[in-house]
């Protein structure tokens, strides 16, 4: 699987709905916030727009987890019915 990146950061876990919308994780350990958060949608070639970013210190992974998993949870509770289809991580020594 080819690794994934967006203005420098790395993306260490992503989630996607099967309306093409998504939430993602990204890790920069050279950035002065090295974590963020970001929505996606997928457009129809298969690349992702990523917007609203939430950036997080190096001490903060665990909030930029944490958001990620509210904004999962509050998208699907907004969308009834959607599923979701595809997910990974990558969180490894970057973290």
């Amino acid at each position: 699987m080819t690794t994934e990146r967006n203005n420098g950061y790395t993306i260490i876990q992503s989630a996607c709905f099967d309306d093409g919308c998504g939430f993602a994780i990204g890790s920069n350990p050279k950035a002065e916030m090295p974590f963020v958060t970001w929505q996606f949608t997928v457009q129809e070639n298969d690349k992702k727009m990523y917007f609203c970013g939430y950036y997080y210190n190096a001490q903060d992974y665990n909030y930029a987890r944490l958001d990620y998993d509210k904004r999962m949870a509050k998208y699907k509770n907004e969308n009834p019915g959607i599923a979701l289809i595809s997910s990974y991580s990558h969180v490894n020594a970057e973290v």
